[in-house]
């Protein structure tokens, strides 16, 4: 896979037919040739009276936007392009910085005259700024077609209500795109919709049928309630410093329109809620090559101020997830809530969510890395939200280095892990350096050994201080598959065990035990995803740390996220757990079926604010719960006030059924499977009937 078809989208798109701006900033026109380049890349001419730049077939290519205004503080530009389309389709991909860009964004191509709208993070764009002119990057698709003819290109400020309007719009746009895609695949349609509805006198009255689920199992359009679910009573138990999930939802029996739930009363002190209405979209069954199936399944957490659910059509489920936190202030007790169901400003009906508090509080900190899988640094607005989520680590790729126009610069990389530090995101950090085959590799860019080993060097005192993470880990990606990467690999390994004690080199075996023994004697850390029990006596024997990752994605089922992040890793002491991946679309963010895969992502963009979440963000959440509930019953166990045979009972309970790539060959799942995820909600209630003993 290219890194291309890697990307990392996170910009707006929204195709309009006139041009709506605010404060220009920054312009440049299809006619200014010297900002194009290289030029040989491009075609010059004019249509309809207008200068034109057109990119050559299958070709990547860069310009630089001329600053003609003061660029603001924060928040979002918004790039205007004026394109000449043509009627033969394909797709054209823009973004801000150069290549490796994790904001580069598909755009359909049309006939005729365009006007499309994408929007980059100020801060962001600002590293691209060079000598008066931000940096654009610009591919064809492969469908072996000139680009559509740029006629001008202009970045503005919007104005909130421009920005909001905008987002909006892209939403629904690529959700119907997605809709569209998803005619060439083949549908499956294995729902719970085979039971009866039996909607009583009262739920015709109201126009729907209240139920509870747990949020492990999804909630879809079609889905009929079961008679234990059929109740607007739930109870959820959390112990302090901790987030619980809760799932609400009705079924229509009417058409029923601005449909919104919205706590009636504030919550007691120390506890707080946060709604949001899940939506349903086409995705695909599968991550990679192979899928060749869709399902409508759940896939987005909204909030209702940013995006507004539709009306809910008659015989229509829809769910909604309330987030429920408890600090270290909240009182230990049970806590009566209740939740409004509401059209427009006419309460219909309402939840009665019952919340205990438990007499103790989960560890705010547990000695095992959690992080997810990135291209480059993030802004700060993602890192708390990464925080939010249980994160304490984080990753980069080559792309993200403290070498700017060859030359060893670490001004930006000294303020990103300072950042980190402020959020306790500092744990650990796992550094993928590129094989050489790799056009973007970092050992490519860097000719000389002896600047590589300076740059290393500087790295390592930092470490060694306390700026950077102490566990800074380094490595080359997969490159076991590859002979000439491996042999990079252990090169860079003994070059680091040379110069820079304190970096930590380690290995990728995916799922085969053989790749791991390949490691030996050169490596720190083993990074994994099958083969647990074998690794975990390996590093055990060898004396190194075993990290175990795994295919998160907003796509996957819940209760496997959970498992993963959780159980599954403490099954075979784990000292690590990162998720592929955190943001990592392969097109458009919000159409999973606009590129050769599925999207890997567990957040989507939002200009106003944090990240859009998603069910399989909680699973993560949960599982990372997990263990921080093991944390404490281990801690028990070791001051002789539980019993180790539940921890005993606990690793057999939840052995996992199989491991996807056992069955999934080719595809791009890679997670340990436990099919029942009510195991996992008994195996929490046995600890926690063990603490409070």
């Amino acid at each position: 896979m290219s890194l291309i078809q890697k990307i990392c989208a996170c910009v707006l798109l929204v195709c309009c037919t006139s041009l709506q701006a605010g404060e220009e900033i920054a312009a440049l026109g299809g006619g200014d040739k010297e900002n194009f380049h290289p030029q040989e890349r491009w075609a010059f001419s004019t249509e309809n009276g207008k200068a034109v730049a057109k990119l050559k077939p299958k070709m990547t290519a860069y310009c630089n936007v001329p600053i003609t205004g003061k660029l603001p503080e924060g928040g979002v530009i918004m790039l205007s392009l004026q394109l000449s389309g043509k009627a033969k389709p394909g797709t054209f991909l823009a973004g801000v910085g150069a290549w490796g860009s994790p904001t580069k964004q598909v755009i359909a191509e049309k006939d005729g005259l365009q006007t499309v709208e994408l929007g980059f993070d100020v801060a962001y764009a600002k590293k691209f700024i060079k000598d008066g002119k931000i940096a654009m990057i610009l591919r064809n698709s492969d469908s072996g077609s000139a680009s559509p003819g740029i006629i001008q290109m202009s970045f503005h400020v919007p104005s909130k209500d421009k920005l909001l309007k905008t987002y909006r719009d892209y939403v629904a746009q690529n959700t119907v795109a997605a809709y569209e895609g998803a005619k060439k695949l083949t549908f499956v349609g294995k729902y719970d919709d085979q039971l009866p509805l039996n909607a009583s006198t009262a739920d015709q009255k109201r126009g729907f049928i209240p139920f509870t689920r747990n949020y492990m199992n999804p909630v879809y359009k079609k889905s009929v309630p079961s008679a234990k679910e059929r109740s607007a009573a739930i109870s959820v138990r959390l112990a302090k410093n901790e987030t619980e999930p809760v799932q609400l939802a009705i079924k229509a029996v009417a058409d029923l329109s601005d449909v919104t739930l919205s706590l009636k009363k504030a919550m007691p002190k120390g506890l707080s809620a946060k709604i949001y209405w899940v939506e349903n979209v086409p995705l695909r069954t599968k991550g990679g090559t192979s899928s060749k199936n869709w399902h409508e399944a759940p896939n987005r957490l909204w909030p209702d101020a940013l995006y507004p659910a539709p009306s809910i059509r008659n015989n229509e489920a829809r769910a909604w997830y309330v987030i429920v936190e408890a600090n270290s202030g909240a009182k230990a007790g049970k806590h009566a809530v209740n939740i409004a169901v509401k059209s427009g400003e006419k309460e219909l009906h309402s939840f009665d969510l019952s919340i205990e508090i438990l007499p103790f509080a989960l560890p705010e900190e547990v000695d095992v890395a959690y992080g997810y899988y990135m291209q480059s640094s993030v802004s700060e607005e993602k890192i708390k939200n990464l925080a939010a989520s249980g994160c304490n680590s984080t990753s980069a790729w080559p792309t993200f280095a403290p070498y700017i126009n060859d030359k060893i610069d670490f001004s930006e990389w000294d303020k990103y892990f300072a950042l980190l530090k402020k959020y306790k995101m500092d744990h650990s950090f796992l550094w993928y350096v590129g094989t050489k085959k790799q056009g973007f590799t970092l050992l490519n860019r860097i000719k000389s050994k002896a600047t590589l080993i300076e740059m290393l060097k500087g790295i390592d005192q930092r470490v060694k201080s306390g700026k950077y993470p102490k566990n800074f880990y380094i490595t080359l990606d997969e490159a076991v598959q590859n002979r000439s990467a491996f042999k990079s690999l252990k090169e860079l390994a003994a070059l680091m065990k040379e110069h820079t004690p304190n970096l930590k080199p380690f290995g990728v075996s995916l799922n085969r035990f053989n790749y791991t023994t390949q490691h030996k004697g050169f490596i720190d850390m083993l990074s994994c995803n099958g083969s647990f029990g074998q690794n975990e006596k390996w590093v055990k024997d060898n004396k190194n740390k075993m990290y175990t990752y795994t295919s998160f994605n907003a796509r996957m089922n819940v209760g496997i996220l959970r498992y993963n992040a959780g159980f599954n890793p403490w099954r075979y002491h784990a000292d690590g757990t990162y998720g592929w991946a955190y943001y990592w679309p392969n097109g458009n963010p919000f159409n999973d079926m606009d590129s050769w895969g599925s999207d890997w992502i567990m957040v989507f963009p939002n200009w106003l604010g944090e990240p859009i979440g998603s069910p399989g963000m909680c699973g993560w959440r949960e599982g990372i719960d997990d263990r921080r509930y093991l944390a404490l019953l281990e801690e028990k166990v070791k001051a002789g006030k539980a019993d180790q045979a539940l921890l005993d009972e606990l690793r057999g309970f939840l052995a996992a059924d199989y491991h996807s790539e056992e069955k999934v060959v080719g595809d791009s799942e890679f997670a340990a499977i436990l099919n029942d995820s009510e195991k996992l909600i008994k195996a929490r209630g046995k600890i926690i009937d063990a603490l409070l003993k």
